[in-house]
């Protein structure tokens, strides 16, 4: 995670979020602890961290811009962290993005158009699966942390989708953590460490002001998800994404990795056992036209 964004209503979203959840998220789709409590893990925890990466999506960004492209398509987002990352990034370049904001989940399509309402944007909110995307043309497609959720079949049905909407030359930008092969899909978690940060959590909410039966519930709920192993196999390595983005009519541009020694993102519960991943950040480029594109873009 980095720096928080100053023009994010974390608290009022955050707390809209654990409100609304229950009744926002499908119980079909087991998002309700993750959806629920991800932002107030975000506001107590971690000072309103946006997710990690700023440097890189600020390079390509203010490239983007520099060409006039403002279309942005966010392919998912546990909440408004990643939406303020690209507008953060597009603010550094003094430009204002046209963004396109893609959840099968209502609660984060919810909270995105409210910190949209709240900035004054007219910003496109999709409440779909990510492999329908139906949308005007994109000049790139910012994702985050979101690949390696999905299994074989789900990543190929979502990167199809986005070459349906990206216009030719247009960008993927992506930030991912790649695993050392395609079994490691599963994180070994460390009920130490989810005990503790769930004490933790339930003080800091106490100490903004929830009511300790609430500030309790909280942390409970933060804990399940803790505990959770979202991963979907194949685990996602640097191979099946270069073939993956090359087989949906992708070139990929570059793929750089650094290790991840000490993740304190919101999900960094993982044992010390558990084999090391790299956080990749990745571009690559819409070559040409692609089964299924609009005519418009031929």
């Amino acid at each position: 995670m980095t720096s928080a964004c100053d023009f994010e209503p974390l608290e009022r979203l955050a707390r809209f979020a654990w409100d609304w959840a229950p009744a926002l998220c499908d119980p079909a789709h087991g998002c309700l602890d993750y959806h629920r409590s991800w932002s107030l893990v975000r506001l107590l925890e971690l000072g309103g961290a946006v997710p990690s990466g700023s440097a890189f999506f600020q390079r390509e960004i203010a490239a983007l811009a520099r060409e006039g492209g403002r279309r942005v398509l966010i392919s998912g987002g546990a909440d408004t962290g990643v939406t303020s990352l690209v507008v953060d990034a597009f603010r550094a370049a003094q430009a204002e993005p046209d963004l396109v904001f893609v959840d099968r989940c209502r609660t984060p399509c919810w909270q995105n158009r409210l910190f949209a309402r709240e900035r004054g944007s007219g910003w496109e909110v999709l409440n779909m699966d990510a492999q329908d995307i139906d949308c005007a043309p994109v000049d790139a497609v910012v994702a985050h942390s979101f690949l390696h959720l999905l299994d074989a079949r789900v990543r190929t049905g979502v990167l199809a989708a986005w070459a349906r909407v990206v216009k030719p030359g247009g960008r993927v930008l992506l930030s991912c953590a790649l695993s050392a092969g395609e079994d490691d899909w599963v994180r070994t978690k460390d009920a130490e460490l989810i005990g503790e940060r769930r004490m933790s959590l339930e003080r800091a909410a106490g100490a903004a002001g929830f009511a300790p039966a609430q500030a309790r519930e909280i942390a409970a709920a933060a804990a399940r998800f803790w505990a959770t192993s979202p991963g979907r196999p194949p685990a996602l390595t640097r191979e099946n994404v270069r073939a993956s983005l090359q087989n949906a009519g992708f070139e990929l541009v570059s793929i750089d990795t650094s290790p991840i020694a000490s993740v304190k993102g919101p999900l960094a519960v993982t044992t010390r056992e558990t084999s090391p991943r790299e956080r990749a950040e990745i571009v690559a480029v819409r070559r040409q036209a692609v089964r299924g594109q609009r005519e418009s873009l031929g």
